[in-house]
């Protein structure tokens, strides 16, 4: 449900002006600041409010609808990248950069939980070899996870704004129908250049380039099974 946050302040925007958009949105964070707690008030300015005003903005103007997931997957990514800052500099967590006591914290909390269920020990090293691999992965392929999560956004408040705004007369663009995807060379060629990446990174141990390789591997995949390319 939370996805779907930015949608009034969409319809908002579409209805007014874009300055009584955006002090609707900051008196929504301070209201939400007073009931909830201020982390919970920059999340609707954060979080929320910078994508909603950028989607409808861009729909008022009437762009391409490539031009809209563009301009809001930067929107959205941009107010992702400000929630960990400030998650960063005062909560003292770091979601993008797992260190190894991290790691092994999660590991352990995990597996004594496990433990109290009666699991075997040999049940509890594969868990713990499993949950280790597994944190592994998420550590390399996080910045493609928030790049994905930031389109999805764009995908799931546009597809439900345009449902609700037909009934007030609103004519949005649509998306590409299933049988019309079509894969284009950049694709197959941002694709090989993971594949590249990857490979030299292993050729002469230079880990940032396999989890850059990884990373556009993973984006460009996922990005290609929703129709994008």
């Amino acid at each position: 449900v939370s996805f779907l946050c930015p949608l009034p302040i969409i319809i908002l925007y579409l209805r007014h002006s874009l300055k009584f958009t955006i002090i609707s949105v900051f008196v929504s964070g301070i209201l939400v600041s007073i009931i909830a707690g201020p982390l919970q008030g920059l999340m609707v300015l954060l979080g929320f409010g910078i994508l909603g005003v950028t989607l409808g903005y861009a729909i008022k103007k009437e762009l391409s609808i490539i031009e809209i997931i563009i301009i809001g997957s930067i929107a959205s990514f941009f107010s992702k990248v400000l929630i960990l800052l400030i998650g960063f500099w005062f909560l003292d967590i770091n979601p993008l950069l797992f260190d190894v006591e991290q790691i092994d914290r999660i590991i352990i909390q995990s597996l004594n939980f496990y433990q109290n269920m009666g699991l075997t020990v040999e049940q509890l090293d594969l868990l713990k070899e499993s949950l280790t691999q597994t944190l592994s992965i998420v550590r390399i392929v996080f910045p493609a996870m928030l790049i994905l999560a930031s389109i999805f956004d764009v995908f799931i408040n546009y597809g439900v704004a345009r449902l609700v705004l037909k009934r007030f007369g609103y004519a949005l663009i649509g998306f590409t129908s299933f049988s019309k995807w079509r894969a284009s060379k950049s694709f197959f060629w941002s694709y090989f250049l993971g594949i590249i990446l990857i490979f030299l990174g292993f050729k002469y141990n230079i880990p940032l380039l396999n989890k850059i390789g990884i990373n556009i591997q993973i984006f460009f995949s996922v990005v290609f099974f929703n129709g994008l390319f």
